[in-house]
């Protein structure tokens, strides 16, 4: 029974969700622009959206510190490991192997997405660091899991509010399918351990992962004016490596999880 005096009741996701595409769009704007202090334009706008989205929470009386939950007592840390790890390799290989099966169609179009800038790379590696790898998980996990997840439970249920706020979570990041999936697994991370706290620190270690790989290329190629397809067909075998290693150790953490963790267990606000 969904208690009637939960403050998800009345909040209306679709400020929240307009909000953050508005934010969005504003950093993508920033980052295509030459401003001296990129960095702190960054920051600056990501602590109006932190502001803004603790004072909505205070209106609708959201607790934030149950929202968040308490790290469990005796937690097998070497659990995010092996949970983080086909992730990345996942997130990884199907990622290519769309860029790979698009570039037959499209080969132009595929070549630009290959060698278009980041958001953020102007900001340094220390900066990018602490950004992508610290803050945003923070944001993100707060946003797609605490709010829009608990939201969406008490209009739909466990398994829809899963499944839904983990497509929207996808939405905002280029890799649809691996963003997905990454969704689903934080979801049911946060739900298990009833704290935000674990998927944070798991979503901070894919990230890491995936700025050290990116700056790792990088370096690897400073000669390169832009990679081209056929360095990405040369390298298909190892992405369809990764993509067939971690997708059945992917299906089996969820299999594994699903059924007993959306019978059994609620979001922490509604415990």
């Amino acid at each position: 029974m969904i208690d009637n005096d939960n403050p998800f009741n009345k909040l209306k996701l679709r400020n929240f969700i307009l909000w953050y595409i508005i934010s969005q769009i504003i950093i993508s704007i920033l980052s295509k622009l030459n401003i001296k202090n990129n960095f702190l334009s960054f920051i600056f706008l990501h602590l109006i959206i932190v502001t803004w989205v603790i004072f909505k929470s205070s209106v609708f009386n959201i607790d934030i510190k149950k929202l968040i939950g308490k790290l469990p007592s005796k937690y097998n840390w070497w659990e995010i490991f092996y949970i983080a790890t086909p992730l990345v390799l996942f997130s990884i290989g199907v990622t290519a192997t769309l860029l790979y099966t698009f570039s037959l169609i499209a080969p132009v179009f595929t070549e630009n997405i290959l060698n278009s800038p980041s958001n953020i790379t102007q900001i340094g590696f220390v900066n990018q660091i602490l950004f992508i790898c610290i803050i945003f998980p923070i944001i993100e996990e707060f946003f797609f899991r605490g709010i829009i997840l608990n939201r969406l439970y008490i209009k739909w249920g466990l398994r829809q509010s899963i499944i839904i706020s983990s497509f929207i979570f996808s939405m905002f990041h280029m890799d649809l399918i691996g963003g997905f999936i990454f969704g689903i697994v934080m979801a049911l991370l946060y739900i298990k351990n009833q704290t935000l706290i674990i998927p944070i620190i798991c979503h901070i270690i894919n990230n890491i992962a995936f700025t050290v790989l990116y700056f790792f290329e990088k370096t690897l190629n400073t000669d390169k004016m832009s990679i081209k397809l056929n360095e990405l067909y040369s390298d298909s075998w190892l992405f369809i490596v990764f993509f067939v290693f971690s997708s059945p150790w992917i299906i089996y953490l969820i299999w594994k999880n699903w059924f007993y963790i959306t019978t059994d267990y609620k979001p922490p606000y509604t415990t």
